[in-house]
């Protein structure tokens, strides 16, 4: 603390590294300042103690030459070496974590407080992780992903299952370093149970292999340290300081959130008390806006700005440039323009829908559906032929393409009120002509709403896909109510998540009064698209135990393919 103070002995020494001990003294230290000065300092030593007390540090400085009634020297006081006891425990709650438990330098970085949603990607991508491991003498591992779409979140995952079994990482040891700002490393030495001891390093001081390093860092003036044990950094898109750093390591890709993660996020009870209701729902309508970006999302909720205004904004500075490049295969040199109120970055997808989390390079997708229509107007010419030529003439890649392809046929170009031609996979089945109803966006509680849906309505999800398909509804064909699932790919061969069509099929039968006679699954492709083959016919679901199998009734009595001629804007 930089107090003036008179030493009745020698003068101060300021202390400028953050573990270095100042000198004790037994010399009597008696204040020498005018009334107004030491109210000054109690009021600043007031702060700091409470400053302190949450674990923060504060520095404060003076002029170096700052002169009052009374003789005083100035000291300038920085972190000292400051060792604390702390537990850390965390709670499962379903699809979150309890972080009551845990201290709130570890949560500061994710913006958390009391809980934590554990997306659904998390544990094949920790899978994915702790499978490399063993694959490179390099353990420096780079988790990369737009911004506020979890990694922060993940690394408290990631520490939760550490510390639950550190020889899942081929570890010995549930001691971590920690690491939000350059040149400032935090050891966490585990102790016994939950309980451990922390210090800052000394500057300069080496890492233990043994111990991995988390550094959750996105400033660009510095970097984390280099570390030759396990360093997993979480931080955002193409720092060129984190290169040199990486380039013997890899980089793993965390992709954006998907409507149904943020429904549930935003009806769970633990987002609802938090905030409020009216503040959940207009989180949920505003998927359609922001797309898989949660951050961006909250942030302008909780601060009333209308979506559209942010969208507007991040087409006059960028939109153009995006427009002339996006269409283009490669899509390089955008880094700079970069703006995930428009883009978002993913890793790709193969086919079967599965995510190659080291794709290089990564997959860039339009934002939202909103964003998609938005950028087509804008560049009404350009954008919609350059569209209708690489999806309508077969000049497509299996990945990012196919997120393009979906966002196109359920919310750039008309699905609803146009007659398609549906030629059968299923063998004895006749090609026909199918008009599908008019298009509307699912609520966000829509499986728990008893008589939610209804017949002859198109049902989409704000953006991204289904647990299983892009669309559905119950129709007439063929004088029998059916529900007709729809997804959207460029793929030769795309299964279909056959627990997602009993959900499906179970949520109309809430619907007393609705009929359901047939089920039937139709894949939406490109003109001249490449899928030929049909997924099998009957739903099956697990038993409790792994071996059994238990049949569901729900028989997909038909499968076709209706090769969408994307044409007509969709207003």
């Amino acid at each position: 603390m930089a107090l003036l103070y008179k030493k009745t002995t020698r003068e101060s020494v300021p202390y400028k590294n953050c573990a270095q001990k100042p000198r004790m003294s037994t010399n009597v230290i008696t204040p020498a300042l005018d009334p107004i000065v030491e109210l000054i300092c109690i009021t600043i030593l007031v702060t700091a103690v409470l400053v302190f007390a949450h674990g923060e540090f504060m520095i404060f400085s003076f002029l170096d030459n700052f002169t009052v009634t009374g003789t005083v020297t100035i000291a300038v006081a920085t972190k000292q070496k400051r060792v604390e006891k702390v537990k850390i425990i965390f709670k499962e709650e379903g699809k979150f974590l309890d972080l009551t438990g845990v201290p709130l330098h570890l949560k500061i970085p994710a913006g958390l407080e009391s809980f934590l949603y554990i997306r659904d990607c998390y544990e094949v991508f920790i899978d994915d992780i702790v499978a490399s491991l063993p694959q490179k003498p390099c353990k420096t591992i780079a988790i990369l992903g737009t911004a506020g779409i979890g990694k922060s979140s993940l690394f408290l995952v990631v520490l939760k299952l550490l510390l639950e079994d550190p020889s899942v990482f081929g570890l010995a040891t549930r001691s971590f370093y920690f690491q939000t700002l350059p040149g400032e490393i935090w050891l966490y030495h585990h102790v016994h149970a939950n309980d451990f001891i922390v210090h800052c390093l000394e500057r300069g001081e080496r890492l233990d292999a043994a111990i991995p390093l988390f550094a959750d860092m996105e400033t660009m003036e510095g970097s984390p340290k280099k570390h030759a044990g396990i360093s997993i950094i979480f931080t955002l898109f193409g720092p060129s300081c984190y290169k040199e750093l990486t380039k013997q390591g890899w980089h793993k890709v965390l992709p954006t959130w998907s409507a149904e993660e943020q429904a549930e996020l935003f009806n769970s009870i633990q987002f609802r008390t938090k905030y409020s209701e009216q503040l959940a729902l207009h989180a949920y309508n505003n998927i359609q806006y922001f797309g898989g970006s949660v951050r961006n999302n909250i942030q302008a909720t909780r601060r009333g700005t209308r979506p559209l205004d942010l969208i507007e904004s991040a087409i006059l500075e960028n939109g153009e440039y995006i427009c002339e490049r996006f269409f283009q295969d490669g899509f390089s040199g955008i880094e700079g323009v970069m703006s995930d109120i428009l883009l978002h970055r993913n890793p790709e997808i193969l086919e079967g829908g599965v995510y190659d989390f080291d794709a290089k390079p990564y997959a860039f997708s339009f934002a939202s559906s909103y964003v998609l229509r938005r950028l087509l107007a804008y560049k009404n010419n350009m954008m919609v032929a350059d569209a209708k030529n690489k999806y309508n003439t077969g000049t497509y890649r299996v990945g990012e393409n196919g997120i393009e392809f979906e966002l196109l046929c359920l919310h750039g170009f008309k699905i609803s009120d146009v007659e398609f031609v549906a030629q059968p996979l299923t063998f004895g089945t006749k090609a026909m002509k199918v008009t599908f109803p008019p298009k509307q966006l699912l609520a966000m509680n829509w499986r728990e709403q008893e008589d939610y849906l209804q017949a002859n309505v198109l049902y989409i999800s704000p953006y991204g896909n289904l647990e299983s398909g892009n669309a559905f509804c119950l129709m007439k064909i063929k004088r029998k109510w059916t529900l007709v699932i729809l997804q959207c790919t460029i793929a030769e061969n795309h299964p279909v998540k056959q627990n997602g069509v009993k959900i499906i099929h179970d949520c109309y039968k809430k619907n007393r009064n609705l009929p359901l006679d047939d089920t039937v699954i139709m894949f939406i492709i490109p003109f001249n698209g490449k899928l030929k083959t049909k997924q099998p016919l009957i739903v099956q679901q697990k038993g409790e135990e792994a071996h059994e199998v238990q049949r569901v009734t729900i028989a997909v009595t038909a499968q076709y393919r209706i090769e969408n001629k994307l044409v007509t804007l969709d207003q």
